[in-house]
């Protein structure tokens, strides 16, 4: 049986005035077929462009995708709108029958948050 952790990684909302984002996070468990695991406690975190959260959570379903967390980050973007920032999801399952660690790791655009037009000609 294989397991893995999978992150959903998206932009909520904008700020245009102070130049940031809100990135949710929705974080799952997966596994290739089912079974039931119930009342144990697992734990771990996510951690976006630099700034890191914590979750916990305990009993499992039999299906073979679990919802684990949703947490949202503010991130800031660059002076010309643009943003581009690296993730990182761990999944302690230490005391799950057989799956252990779990890590996912990557990179996400955010949209680029627009810039008021320069003034080309004064009438």
């Amino acid at each position: 049986m294989s397991y893995w952790i999978s992150p959903n990684i998206y932009t909520t909302s904008q700020s245009t005035t102070e130049n940031y984002s809100i990135v949710r996070v929705d974080l799952y468990f997966d596994r290739d077929s089912g079974g039931a695991w119930n009342n144990y406690t697992t734990y771990g975190y996510i951690i976006v462009d630099g700034q890191r959260q914590d979750f916990s959570v305990g009993s499992y379903g039999t299906g073979s995708r679990t919802y684990l967390t949703t947490k949202d980050f503010r991130v800031y973007h660059n002076s010309d709108g643009t943003k581009t920032l690296s993730y990182q999801c761990y999944y302690n399952a230490d005391n799950l029958p057989y799956v252990g660690a779990l890590s996912s790791n990557g990179s996400f655009t955010c949209p680029t948050i627009p810039r008021a037009a320069p003034i080309t000609s004064v009438g």
